[in-house]
């Protein structure tokens, strides 16, 4: 098997455990496809398709974009609405078909796959439009749930298409106009999906700076773009909290004491929004509290217990993940880079559970199968970010991740 040689802080016998490690889980999937129920990427026969079109890029090997077009035929039979069903808390149709639109665009972009929409692809944008004005009008504006899983796509989308700034400036607008003011007059959201209640990560305050800043970054919202966008921080940083694995609960009303550490929840997210926010305001108060928040998610470590596994959404390849975006807006490249390597360099101490699914296992309590295999919770997610650790020419995943 080809691959890079692994950087100098890693050893060879780190490389070679993770290159059976992505062995066994490239065993595993083709074993499990009867799991899988839906299109999307994130759970779904796109992901999957997705973990194909970087394993022939790894290996050299095109036999593997045969999987890949197999994968991916198998999800588009399953695109029709009348196929879907709500699986966890805050999925939706928009999220699942704005990651068919993102699938799209990384396999032609990066040349895995030359594939023409067709059909009901055809008016894919048209119909991601439609969907997000319901959510805009909702008031929901999580990234999985709300108007930002369809924001995050048409964020990536190319500056030349047509809806881009429109639908990024409506949403902004939303966002302006949906925000609530606490007695000081700093600014929050409330999660219709959740009860209403105030979260600060990627149903909430992170991710909502984080779209705010990168649209004012674009000259978009303009002075009640950044208004809002101040109020949020504010509203952020005055709920930070001087206590170890944790600075700020996942939720307002949440109890005190330490926090789950991953990319869809607690301190790195946060440290990433208020990094974008001090970038865009030139606010140097606020880049030293982000540079607080940034130094406290260095000093984590896997033997505290707070990353539950080795996924991209709740474990260390997604905290790998994030600390790399990180590494290319902070003063600080050189520390984060190196966790992002120490978190992917911890996913083989997961690998502690029955061969099915090369010894990994989601941490979602009673969690289907299929997540097992997915790539946003299982082994398609962490074999794609091993191959782009021992390979790092290969494309990244920004269209994917959680966070802008």
């Amino acid at each position: 098997m080809k691959s890079s040689a692994l950087k100098n802080t890693g050893s060879a016998l780190s490389q070679n455990q993770l290159e059976k490690i992505l062995d066994n889980i490239a065993a595993c999937i083709p074993k499990n496809f009867d799991q899988v129920k839906n299109f999307t990427v994130h759970d779904g026969y796109l992901g999957l398709s997705l973990f194909y079109c970087y394993y022939a890029r790894y290996t050299d090997q095109d036999e593997f974009l045969a999987e890949a077009a197999r994968c991916l035929n198998l999800g588009l039979e399953l695109i029709d609405p009348s196929f879907y069903t709500r699986e966890y808390q805050n999925d939706s149709y928009d999220y699942r078909l704005a990651s068919l639109g993102a699938f799209f665009r990384q396999v032609n972009s990066n040349g895995f796959l030359h594939m023409e929409q067709s059909g009901f692809l055809d008016n894919l944008d048209e119909i991601l439009v439609s969907l997000v004005r319901v959510k805009i009008k909702q008031n929901d504006y999580s990234r999985f749930s709300g108007a930002l899983a369809t924001g995050h796509y048409f964020y990536h989308a190319d500056h030349n298409n047509p809806w881009r700034t429109r639908i990024l400036e409506e949403i902004v607008s939303g966002l302006v106009n949906s925000s609530l003011k606490d007695k000081n007059g700093d600014l929050y959201w409330t999660s219709p999906r959740n009860r209403e209640k105030i979260y600060f990560g990627p149903h909430g305050s992170a991710m909502n700076i984080t779209f705010l800043a990168l649209a004012l970054k674009e000259n978009i919202g303009g002075e009640a773009c950044r208004a809002t966008l101040t109020g949020a921080v504010r509203f952020v940083i005055k709920h930070l909290a001087n206590q170890k694995d944790g600075l700020i609960p996942i939720f307002m009303g949440a109890p005190a004491g330490p926090t789950q550490f991953s990319q869809c929840y607690g301190d790195l997210g946060i440290a990433y929004a208020l990094l974008l926010a001090a970038g865009v305001l030139n606010d140097q108060a606020i880049r030293l509290k982000a540079d607080m928040v940034l130094t406290c998610c260095l000093n984590r470590q896997h033997e505290e217990g707070h990353t539950p596994d080795a996924g991209i959404t709740y474990g260390a390849a997604g905290v790998s993940q994030l600390f790399g975006k990180i590494a290319a807006i902070s003063n600080r490249e050189k520390e984060c880079k190196a966790a992002e390597e120490y978190w992917i360099l911890q996913i083989p101490k997961y690998a502690i559970y029955d061969p099915e699914f090369a010894g990994f296992r989601s941490s979602l309590t009673q969690a289907p199968p299929v997540l097992n295999i997915s790539y946003g919770w299982g082994i398609a997610g962490i074999g794609i970010s091993l191959m782009r650790y021992l390979k790092p020419e290969l494309p990244n995943l920004d269209g994917f991740s959680i966070y802008l």
